[in-house]
């Protein structure tokens, strides 16, 4: 019998094991599970947050007139005057939104019937200012720039999706063997992931600064960690020690956000972006070896506190977003300013690029987001649905989603392609300071206030792992490229590194820049 199935496994090469299938997939199944809960949950904070607003009689006998007139029962067993005073507001906050709902379909309707027989009689005009060369060779560079990876991680995207599909399907006999490698590559990866995941826990803890820490990055090589504060300094780490390396110096004011560069200035030096209170933003060159700054740039040109900056995939241009309620883009080799961005109503908290390079988001006070087509200046399209301002934004590697997180203590993923809402994840009890798409594509990061960062799984937006273990509110978090580790800052003047319990003096400290497929050592690329 053994023999006969090992001849068997031999003829289907392409069979996977049950139980795998089943540990793939056991985050998908749950998700299946929590889509509805999460909708009754929103459903019902909603309904309860326009019921306060709603006056109802405070006599317990003209309550109980109200109940009896809706044909519902006057009282209900162990409910007091309070109880009934309570339902009955609740009875009429499902009545007026079901009257909204009755007057939206009857205006759409009257305003349909009146576009056919009138025509559309709407006239609109767009003005446009012209800019400079500078800023037009900006644009065809990113034109050019963001073509060549849509390209690339669209086909890359739709064979991953086949391979899926088919196993799925039990059709895995029409895969090609590319394909297949590819597919099975990527859920082995996210499986494996999943695993570590529910293991992470607090590997070192270190205090980083004399005030609360608004910002914490990990270094394109992996193996240093630099964190902003509002005293105007910025510090770098050893990873493997968690001791300080050095101090830069340079902001008056609070700084409130950090950006590696994604491309190296040199095989020796990375490039490091600063946003401050000063209304400024820095650019710093950093030695790999000995963390010592060669250079820096100050960008100035915001009337307002910077709140953010941000680098585009290709390296060459920084964004910055202030409180004067406009964002910037610079060009990062000659330091000037191209272009500046006006639309958003009130101060702005965060500016983020599409994978591809053709596409900025910004959001801020104004409660809203918009989308901006970096190839010709213009605003494509406007997200609206969060209750509170949006402190933070960053965008999927699929490259047509991007989350978002608010006061109200939600994060919401937005489709490009649909211009609207997609999901809304319940998230934390506090305000969310921080969401980060990692750039396997597995998982979305986030932090709160609630002293709490969460990890969650693209696919269904299941909880993964929730990492507890400040003792304040957590102002950002960032996860090192590999997923590996995560590390998070406090408002407690602390920050935390958080992964696999097991030894780190096993990651040789010989790798100096880490791009895409290839790693730059002492001894040139491997």
């Amino acid at each position: 019998m053994q023999q006969q199935q090992q001849e068997d496994e031999q003829q289907q090469p392409w069979r996977m094991e049950e139980d795998d299938d089943a540990e793939i997939g056991y985050i998908d199944r749950a998700a299946e599970n929590t889509l509805e809960q999460h909708k009754r949950v929103l459903e019902e904070f909603e309904r309860k947050r326009e019921a306060r607003g709603i006056v109802v009689p405070v006599d317990d006998a003209q309550v109980r007139k109200q109940l009896r007139k809706r044909q519902v029962p006057v009282t209900l067993f162990g409910e007091d005057a309070y109880d009934r005073r309570e339902r009955l507001r609740l009875i009429l906050a499902l009545e007026l939104e079901k009257a909204d709902k009755e007057e939206e379909e009857e205006e759409q309707r009257r305003t349909t019937g009146t576009s056919k027989v009138l025509g559309d009689e709407k006239h609109t005009e767009t003005f446009y200012t012209e800019g400079t060369a500078r800023l037009r060779a900006a644009r065809k560079e990113i034109c050019i720039y963001s073509l060549h990876r849509a390209k690339e991680r669209i086909a890359q995207e739709k064979r991953r999706i086949q391979a899926l599909r088919a196993f799925s399907e039990q059709e895995k006999d029409k895969i090609d063997k590319d394909d297949f490698e590819l597919a099975s590559a990527w859920q082995e990866e996210r499986k494996e992931f999943i695993k570590s995941a529910q293991y992470m826990t607090v590997l070192s803890s270190q205090f980083g600064d004399e005030r609360p820490i608004t910002g914490i990055r990990f270094a394109p090589n992996q193996q240093l960690v630099a964190t902003c504060s509002w005293s105007g300094n910025i510090r770098l780490w050893n990873v493997s020690d968690g001791n300080e390396r050095t101090v830069l110096q340079g902001h008056t004011e609070r700084v409130s956000s950090l950006a590696f560069s994604p491309r190296p200035v040199s095989s020796r030096c990375f490039l490091l972006a600063s946003a401050a209170a000063d209304n400024t933003a820095r650019l710093w060159t950093i030695d790999c070896n000995d963390c010592s700054v060669q250079k820096t740039w100050v960008l100035r040109g915001h009337t307002a506190r910077v709140t953010s900056a941000e680098f585009h995939p290709s390296g060459k241009y920084l964004a910055t977003a202030s409180f004067d309620h406009t964002w910037r883009l610079w060009d990062v080799e000659t330091r000037k300013e191209l272009v500046v961005q006006e639309g958003h109503s009130k101060p702005l908290y965060k500016v983020s690029f599409q994978v591809d390079g053709s596409l900025a988001i910004s959001a801020g006070a104004d409660c809203g987001a918009r989308l901006w087509d970096l190839r010709t200046g213009r605003s494509v399209a406007s997200f609206l649905g969060h209750g509170k301002p949006i402190l933070t934004v960053d965008c999927s590697p699929d490259g047509y989603h991007f989350a978002t997180g608010s006061e109200d203590h939600s994060i919401r993923i937005w489709d490009i392609r649909k211009k609207r809402c997609v999901y809304t994840i319940p998230a934390h009890s506090a305000l969310v300071s921080h969401v980060e798409f990692h750039e396997n594509g597995h998982f979305l990061l986030s932090s709160s206030f609630d002293k709490t960062c969460k990890l969650w799984s693209t696919q269904g937006w299941v909880l993964i792992k929730a990492l507890i273990g400040h003792e304040d509110k957590v102002m950002c978090c960032n996860a090192s490229r590999d997923g590996r580790y995560i590390a998070s800052c406090c408002y407690d003047r602390t920050w935390k590194l958080w992964g696999v319990e097991k030894s780190l003096s096993q990651e040789e400290d010989n790798g100096l820049w880490c791009d895409g497929d290839r790693m730059e050592t002492q001894d040139g690329f491997l």
